[in-house]
């Protein structure tokens, strides 16, 4: 029974309802019009027979009076009397022969063989004195009294009355026993009337119980208390009825599409917290890595700055000892030693700087690397910022749906609440049904309405966080850039330590050839004079250089800090 209710809607629901009412109230109708239509034949009958015996009294009451005439006629002492009474028999038997005529014309066929009997009777009466009237006209009133007033006249009028009280008896015995059995069958049709209205309303009143509280009330009743589950944020329970195929079932469907989204943000949001400690995880990383790399940096920069000023010296050294030489060949041994001592220390803090620009530009490659992948993970959780955007705005639809569904789930209350004031009496309780739904229908309205609120102030903080996450995916790009561009300065640093180690190793060898042909003195202080004066600005370049790079990686550091 609940299975099939729960397949009908729930104006199909009412509508069967409402037409079970109607075909009670249309048998009741039938009965009526069937009972109506025999008790206006039996009526007819009654009248009828009360009709017959009207006329029997009538012809008795006339041969009465023919008889009181006649003996007017038998007194009569001239033919002015008798014409007189004569005249009033006539029209007596005249309407007599009138009756009687009418009266066998109400008889039904099993009584005209009876009635012919009387009738035959009261056509000898009526020949009987309508002769004594033409006798007593004609001959003398005391012809008329010898014809009229024998045993034989006696007799038949004798006969015909007592013919006339037997029919009349039997017709008083009829209508009596027609009116007993119409009032029986009155009393039949008002039992079979009430009996079948009060137990077809009855019936139709179980009925619309069974179906309101089995079909409509108590699947609305489950609903509302799951949807209080939920507002409570209970979202394991189960929601009942997304199997009917009524309207109950389409509330049910989108109660547990409500509850399916909030375990889909539920799901999001832990996942939002997983990736924002997983974020903060990172963030930690990236200062600890900040840290260190402004450290090592630090470290190296002071290298790089201790061997260009070293460098710087040397070089001076360099030019002073070439100038020597050229002025004194006698300590050009000395000098030439000197100066492989020098170039061997150049050669050693150039070998240093080239091994702090290696290590410089690989943590610059990862910071570029740790750059660009912060920018993929930028985009990633923009990504997810619009999918939670996308879901808030199918959220929003969701909540649209309950909203129409609740406006029909009114509509038909409205209709229900019509048609139970049209009910009367038997549409009371149903009454009362409708406007539980339309309340329910009216605070599924009001619900809908707050949570479309809640929807569109989640919406917009997910539009600011899509913004932000934007902005912070343009910042950590601009610092990608600038890694970019630390990393072409350093290659152009290794390039000009390259040239420098190039330039020792070529001061070198010319302090070699001094040492083994001291003929050569004046040409190799010539050219150890020019490899100073290159060291000199390598030096100065690489000074230059120095600073620049501590600039670009405080810019760097204060990015990243800043990000």
């Amino acid at each position: 029974m609940r299975t099939l209710l729960s397949r009908v809607s729930i104006s199909r629901k009412i509508s069967a309802v409402l037409v079970l009412m109607a075909l009670v109230a249309s048998v009741v109708g039938v009965i009526g019009f069937v009972a109506i239509d025999t008790y206006d034949d039996r009526v007819d009958d009654i009248q009828n027979r009360s009709q017959r015996a009207l006329l029997a009294e009538q012809v008795s009451g006339l041969i009465y009076k023919t008889v009181m005439d006649s003996r007017g006629i038998y007194m009569a002492k001239n033919k002015d009397e008798v014409q007189l009474f004569g005249k009033g028999i006539r029209e007596s038997t005249a309407s007599i022969g009138k009756r009687m005529a009418e009266w066998e014309s109400l008889l039904p066929p099993g009584l005209k063989a009876d009635f012919r009997k009387l009738n035959d009777s009261a056509n000898d009466f009526i020949a009987i004195r309508n002769e004594l009237v033409r006798l007593g006209i004609e001959v003398a009133p005391e012809a008329a009294e010898k014809h009229g007033n024998t045993p034989e006249g006696r007799a038949n009028r004798v006969a015909l009355g007592k013919q006339l009280e037997a029919t009349a008896q039997r017709n008083i015995d009829s209508i009596k026993q027609a009116n007993d059995e119409l009032d029986a069958f009155k009393s039949r049709m008002i039992a079979l009337m009430l009996t079948v209205g009060i137990g077809g309303v009855g019936a139709a009143v179980a009925v619309s119980v069974v179906v309101a509280r089995a079909g409509i009330v108590r699947p609305i009743a489950r609903i509302t208390d799951t949807m209080s589950h939920l507002a409570e944020g209970t979202l394991s329970v189960e929601v009942a009825g997304t199997e009917r195929g009524d309207e109950i079932g389409g509330m049910a469907r989108a109660v547990e599409v409500f509850r399916q989204n909030a375990l889909d943000r539920a799901r999001m949001a832990a996942a939002e917290e997983a990736e924002r400690k997983s974020k903060e995880q990172r963030t930690a990383a990236v200062e600890r890595l900040v840290a260190g790399f402004d450290s090592s940096m630090s470290g190296i920069l002071r290298t790089v700055s201790t061997a260009a000023a070293e460098l710087d010296a040397t070089a001076q050294g360099m030019s002073q000892t070439a100038e020597q030489t050229n002025d004194q060949a006698a300590s050009t041994a000395a000098a030439a030693e000197q100066a492989s001592v020098n170039v061997q220390t150049v050669a050693s803090a150039t070998d240093e700087l080239s091994a702090s620009i290696s290590e410089i530009s690989a943590q610059v490659a990862r910071s570029t690397t740790i750059a660009a992948q912060a920018v993929g993970e930028a985009q990633a959780t923009n990504q997810r910022v619009q999918g939670l955007v996308d879901a808030a705005q199918r959220i929003g639809d969701v909540v649209k749906l309950i909203t129409d569904i609740a406006s029909q789930t009114n509509l038909l209350a409205l209709n229900a609440t019509i048609e139970a004031a049209r009910a009367g009496e038997a549409g009371k309780g149903f009454a009362v049904v409708a406007s539980e739904v339309k309340n329910l229908a009216t605070q599924t309205a009001k619900a809908t309405e707050e949570i479309a609120g809640q929807i569109a102030s989640m919406q917009q903080a997910t539009g600011e966080a899509a913004n932000a996450i934007t902005g912070i995916g343009g910042t950590i790009a601009i610092i990608n850039e600038i890694a970019t561009s630390i990393a072409s300065a350093i290659e152009e640093q290794g390039a000009a330590t390259g040239e420098i180690a190039r330039n020792v190793q070529e001061a070198a060898r010319g302090t070699e050839v001094v040492t083994a042909n001291i003929t050569e003195v004046s040409r190799g202080a010539t050219q150890t004079g020019s490899a100073a004066s290159q060291v000199l600005g390598a030096a100065g370049e690489l000074s230059r250089q120095s600073e620049q790079m501590k600039i670009e990686v405080e810019r760097f550091l204060s990015g990243i800090r800043a990000a």
